[in-house]
């Protein structure tokens, strides 16, 4: 489900705020959630949560510099 590209905002944002940490997790990992979000989980309360949107955020960035040049 997290992976689906064609879901719309408003049900990637409900879904950021799911109880269960796998669901968040998921959703951290992948690299098509609007920036949004994953800066959203740099604050959650689950360490895995939060180190898995740190590590997507650092290689869009790193994609994103690679592209550039």
């Amino acid at each position: 489900l997290s992976n689906n590209v064609n879901l719309p905002f408003t049900l990637l944002s409900a879904l950021s705020r799911d109880r269960d940490p796998d669901v968040r997790y998921g959703l951290a990992e992948n690299a098509r959630m609007p920036t949004a979000i994953l800066r959203k989980f740099l604050a959650d309360s689950n360490p895995y949560v939060v180190n898995r949107a740190e590590i997507t955020l650092s290689r869009l960035a790193e994609n994103a510099m690679a592209y550039a040049a």
